[in-house]
């Protein structure tokens, strides 16, 4: 990450090490597993965040509750799992990711608004840690994290609340859920989970804010327990 004085923030580019979209149909909830509950969704001609998604719609039928789609989801005892969908406003400004629970997962459920910069409203459960943060185009991506408690199944949802009324909802045109704390690279699913291999870490230098001097802060975590290690190398400079 480098300081960026036009904006006094931080600006970072991020990399990602392996990780798999374990929803299958990530991007429509009308295919096999997802099951919807007071909701309709239908592809639409809004223009898209990513060209090769199609966009759905996620739309109130039933406003006596909360109306959501979910699915199903395997976990193992204490694997942290982080949620998130790209959602952007139809003719409503409010959703929720939520972790069902049960024996096997916790209840966990983040409130969000879709305005502005984004906010998160609540919390509620056990949610490990939350977040929003704007696309453009209207898009937002929302996520959360929480542990399970054991091995076995439950259910994840993408929800519209109860206030929500017919015939009004959003556009949602990708889901996704990974092991760990980071919401991590689109990976667009079908039948089956998709893995993304590892990224290639790599900066080149030439385009820094300040090319005479400066610092570069390396921010890395490692997933795995035992021997680890770390290096980097500067090639073509002199120090």
């Amino acid at each position: 990450r480098e300081y960026n004085p036009a904006t006094g923030k931080y600006q970072a580019q991020d990399y990602y090490g392996a990780v798999a979209n374990e929803l299958l149909w990530s991007n429509n909830p009308n295919a096999a597993g997802w099951v919807s509950s007071r909701t309709s969704s239908d592809v639409t001609s809004e223009q898209p965040l990513i060209s090769s998604l199609p966009v759905y719609d996620l739309i109130c039928t039933d406003d006596s509750e909360a109306s959501y789609i979910y699915r199903q989801v395997a976990v193992t005892l204490n694997e942290s799992k982080t949620q998130w969908a790209i959602v952007k406003p139809k003719n409503f400004t409010a959703f929720c990711l939520q972790a069902f629970g049960n024996t096997v997962i916790p209840n966990a459920k983040s409130n969000y608004d879709l305005t502005g910069s984004g906010e998160i409203v609540s919390t509620e459960g056990a949610v490990d840690n939350a977040g929003i943060e704007e696309l453009g185009g209207g898009y937002y991506l929302v996520w959360q994290t929480w542990t399970a408690v054991e091995t076995g199944t439950g259910n994840v949802g993408f929800v519209l609340p109860s206030d929500c009324p017919v015939g009004r909802g959003v556009f949602l045109p990708h889901v996704q859920q990974v092991e760990g704390n980071r919401h991590g690279p689109v990976i667009i699913t079908e039948g089956a989970p998709v893995t993304r291999a590892a990224d290639d870490i790599k900066r080149a230098t030439g385009v820094e804010f300040s090319r005479k001097q400066g610092t570069v802060f390396i921010d890395f975590e490692i997933a795995e327990t035992g021997n680890a290690g770390f290096g980097y190398t500067l090639n073509g400079g002199s120090s």
